[in-house]
């Protein structure tokens, strides 16, 4: 076992030692403007979306009292039967996480 072992940690050095060549070789070029271009555009739409979605008002409570099942498309129908307080939870928690 001793042997298996001191085998499997030469291997490992071996592969560290090959490798270390080639972690310093990089394969992107980096373009600040572009970067900054990017980023730009993705705080505006971030910034835009956040605005959008504030704008919405919610449903009141008589309003959602009215709605009915065959208001809705018969394809999304069967999703309206599927609520899980569990998965509820769960979905709060991963939006409030990304």
């Amino acid at each position: 076992m001793a042997n298996a072992s001191s085998a499997l940690l030469r291997c490992a050095l071996i592969l560290l030692l090959l490798a270390q060549p080639l972690s310093s070789q990089s394969v992107y070029q980096s373009d600040t403007a572009g970067d900054l271009a990017l980023s730009g555009g993705g705080i505006a739409l971030f910034s835009l979306g956040h605005y959008l979605e504030h704008r919405i008002t919610p449903l009141s409570k008589t309003e959602i009292d009215r709605l009915s099942l065959d208001d809705v498309n018969p394809f999304d129908r069967i999703a309206t039967r599927r609520w899980s307080p569990r998965a509820s939870r769960l979905s709060d928690w991963l939006l409030a996480g990304s």
